[in-house]
């Protein structure tokens, strides 16, 4: 057989052509399919997205979270068994938004056949759940107990703070501050602040703290004041401590940015440096019971001087409450009982118009 005949012999080249042609046709047909089946994987990851973001916002529960993303979990794997590396995930962005994210990777039924096509396409879903943040009950101390033999004249307020003041209004005069109602002070005997207010035929009513608002506590300092009446609410020159309490959406942590300032006879205000120097105590206790020192049965520190203040870190939920342990100067005897507060823990009372919207 000449050279020139086989090369003009065209049999059996229809098959590598054909082969040639069919690997784009296979992927333009496995592409519309597995396209379809990826849009209808992103709406229904969506939907399961979704629920749960508005179920958790709209509970009165803070704790139903991880048992609703946990069904919403076992569902997606039960009904998308092509769905694979799959996480939900949730946590409150702030008091007002709940955030659900969905993350996985839908297996590819044709094109993955196609050489240089991928096995699998990533899908990531997010929803944000918009709510009114939460209204918390303020209650008066269980027991508030003011150094008498201090020299120092302190008084501790009850106040609505507001976290988010910063994002909000950063020049807002009050720094998120409101309605500050005297609950306790160290005279002898301690003042009772109801029959004060009666004798001015006023009322004397906690303050209502509104959505978004977290009880707080403020102690005025006078200085060599105890003993001099007058001086309580005259002086020119004292001190004011806050608590700006914040209270974690996802753990219920109460987290307290402890500042203070000095108000001079001109009315200034300039802070007081407590970073070297803390002046509070937290303690995180399960009852009353416990709320008392060590050597009278309770958790609370025997009083010791020169010592590291404790931090709470749990949650502070129903039914349980928190010590406060004020120093009244900074760089004092570091005993944290000149003032000494225990208070129940923020209860939550129940919005009827929640209100609840998918934001993103």
């Amino acid at each position: 057989m000449t050279m020139r005949f086989l090369l003009a012999d065209r049999r059996g080249a229809i098959a590598p052509i054909f082969g040639l042609t069919l690997l784009p046709i296979l992927a333009a047909a496995g592409s519309a399919v597995d396209y379809g089946r990826l849009t209808n994987a992103r709406t229904q990851v969506q939907a399961a997205s979704d629920r749960p973001a508005v179920a958790v916002a709209a509970s009165d529960d803070g704790n139903v979270g991880p048992a609703i993303l946990e069904r919403t979990r076992e569902a997606l794997r039960r009904d998308m068994p092509d769905l694979t590396g799959l996480s939900v995930t949730g946590s409150w962005v702030d008091a007002a938004n709940f955030q659900v994210q969905i993350n996985g990777s839908l297996t590819m039924a044709i094109v993955s056949a196609v050489p240089g096509m991928p096995s699998s396409v990533p899908l990531a879903l997010t929803t944000i759940a918009n709510r009114i943040p939460p209204k918390y009950k303020t209650l008066p101390p269980k027991t508030s107990l003011l150094e008498p033999e201090a020299a120092d004249y302190n008084r501790a307020y009850l106040y609505c703070y507001t976290p988010t003041w910063r994002t909000k209004d950063p020049n807002d005069p009050t720094k998120g501050r409101r309605d500050f109602v005297p609950i306790a002070d160290n005279a002898s005997p301690p003042t009772d602040f109801e029959k004060e207010y009666k004798k001015d035929k006023k009322e004397y009513k906690l303050p209502e703290c509104e959505s978004g608002e977290v009880p707080a506590y403020m102690m005025r300092n006078v200085r060599n004041a105890r003993g001099d009446k007058k001086r309580w609410d005259t002086d020119k020159d004292y001190y004011e401590y806050f608590t700006d309490t914040e209270l974690d959406p996802n753990t219920n942590v109460m987290i307290n940015r402890y500042v203070g300032e000095q108000i001079d006879s001109n009315g200034k205000r300039s802070a007081v440096n407590l970073t070297n120097r803390p002046m509070l105590e937290t303690i995180l206790c399960a009852s009353e019971s416990e709320c008392k020192p060590r050597d009278q049965g309770g958790i609370l520190p025997t009083r010791t001087t020169q010592r590291d203040p404790a931090t709470a870190t749990g949650a502070c939920g129903p039914g349980k409450l928190m010590y406060y342990g004020f120093e009244d100067r900074p760089g004092g005897d570091r005993d944290y009982d000149d003032i000494r507060l225990v208070v129940s823990c923020p209860e939550v009372v129940k919005i009827q118009d929640k209100q609840v919207r998918i934001v993103k």
